[in-house]
Parts: C-alpha cells; sequence; structure tokens
C-alpha cells in the first residue's frame, strides 16, 4: 500500500515538473522565435522554424500525455481536503453518473472536433484572420 501511495505522489510531482518545464519551455521558445525573427528583420515568422521549435517539446508533451492517462488508470488524485460549505452549494447527491457520462463524452467529442479543424487547416485561416484584424485594428496594415 505505501508503494502505491509512493507511486501516485510520483506521478503526481512528475505531472506538475513536466507541465512547468513545457509551459516555460513553450514560452522561452516563442521568445526565442521572437528574437530570431526580428534580428533578422523579418515580420512573420514561417512555419517551417514554429514546427522546428515545436518538434524540441514533442517528445516532454508525449510524456507528460502518458503520464496523464496512467494517472487517470490509478485513480491519482490530489490530497483529500474537507469542503467549506456554502449557503449556494447543491445538495449532497445531485451529481449523477449519466450527467458525468455526458460531460465526458462532450468534453470527447471537443477533442475530435478541436483536432479535425487543425487538421482540415482551420489554425491557419483563424491566424490569418487574427493577424489581419490586429493589423487593421492597430493601424499597421
Amino acid at each position: 500500500m505505501k508503494n502505491l501511495d509512493f507511486a501516485r505522489k510520483a506521478i503526481l510531482w512528475l505531472i506538475v515538473i513536466l507541465t512547468v518545464v513545457l509551459c516555460a519551455g513553450l514560452i522561452a521558445g516563442g521568445v526565442f522565435l521572437y528574437l530570431q525573427g526580428s534580428a533578422a528583420g523579418e515580420t512573420v515568422f514561417s512555419r517551417e522554424a514554429a514546427a522546428g521549435m515545436l518538434r524540441l517539446f514533442l517528445v516532454p508533451a508525449l510524456l507528460l500525455a502518458a503520464l496523464l492517462v496512467a494517472a487517470a488508470i490509478l485513480g491519482v488524485k490530489g490530497a483529500e481536503r474537507t469542503p467549506v460549505p456554502r449557503p449556494c452549494d447543491e445538495p449532497a447527491g445531485i451529481r449523477t453518473k449519466e450527467g458525468s457520462r455526458l460531460a465526458w463524452a462532450l468534453l470527447a467529442a471537443a477533442a475530435v472536433l478541436i483536432t479535425a479543424g487543425a487538421l482540415n487547416g482551420g489554425l491557419r485561416d483563424v491566424l490569418a484572420k487574427a493577424v489581419s484584424i490586429c493589423t487593421e485594428c492597430i493601424g499597421l496594415g
């Protein structure tokens, strides 16, 4: 039992550490791309440069996803805290299994649709529209 508790705590800490490292790395990568582009006098970064930067973070992202799946399978949760009752809280027993199944189904559907949109080129369209809106508002275009 102690080994299982230690494993669960270790998984939680690894998830936290990998998340922080991944976020810090992505921020640093974005800053690096910005500085590299501004030094060369470019205003728009190429897809190849961004893809090359993102490839560096593929392994930590996959490791984080594997740890999240392992945590879900093992039922890893954070520390149990005693909830403080508030007047606006729902009465106990309101949440049903059907409601949580619906939430998971909606989450899965959202993930599938976001992935389909990204693979369909929707990210490029959204980025192009965002750039044109920003340049119009700021007055650069």
